[in-house]
């Protein structure tokens, strides 16, 4: 049952890539450094991310860190894999939510990763089924909860941002 709910995950994350993922033409690192076209290529993305509260439904990744579960959408996500040691210096974990840590996260260039203990599947949310935080202090990085499933919505990019 794992297996198959983590292969419906990245079946998922490989659907999402984008243009900009794609390889680069053989010219590009000949005009410019690789660091500079990976730069640039990260600019690009997050000026054409639209925030999951415009949008009119998305999909999230469903699963459990601690004893909570919680939604995170698929498009703050890169890679997922089970846990590994050598990987925990540049883990991160949900606060207040610690497990054991058995998956992780990729969540972006900087190669840090969030160590979760099980997966649920992949939810299809509606903007109908959310109730988003206004003015999140405490704890930005849940910046909604689903009505239904009555979990929290995690937003990575906060917690590193936050870190």
């Amino acid at each position: 049952m794992r297996n198959a709910v983590l292969q419906e995950v990245q079946t998922a994350l490989l659907e999402q890539l984008t243009v900009a993922d794609l390889p680069k033409p053989t010219s590009a690192p000949l005009l410019l450094p690789s660091v500079l076209t990976d730069y640039l290529d990260t600019l690009l993305q997050s000026a054409t991310e639209i925030p999951e509260q415009h949008m009119a439904d998305f999909k999230c990744l469903h699963f459990v860190s601690g004893e909570h579960e919680m939604l995170t959408p698929l498009s703050r996500i890169q890679r997922i894999d089970p846990a590994q040691r050598h990987r925990r210096k540049f883990g991160l974990q949900i606060p207040d939510c610690e497990g054991e840590g058995r998956y992780m996260l990729r969540l972006d260039i900087e190669k840090q990763w969030l160590f979760f203990d099980d997966l649920v599947g992949i939810e299809k949310v509606g903007q109908d089924q959310v109730i988003w935080r206004q003015s999140p202090e405490r704890a930005p990085w849940f910046v909604g909860t689903h009505r239904s499933l009555l979990c929290r919505i995690f937003d990575p990019d906060l917690l590193i941002e936050r870190r």
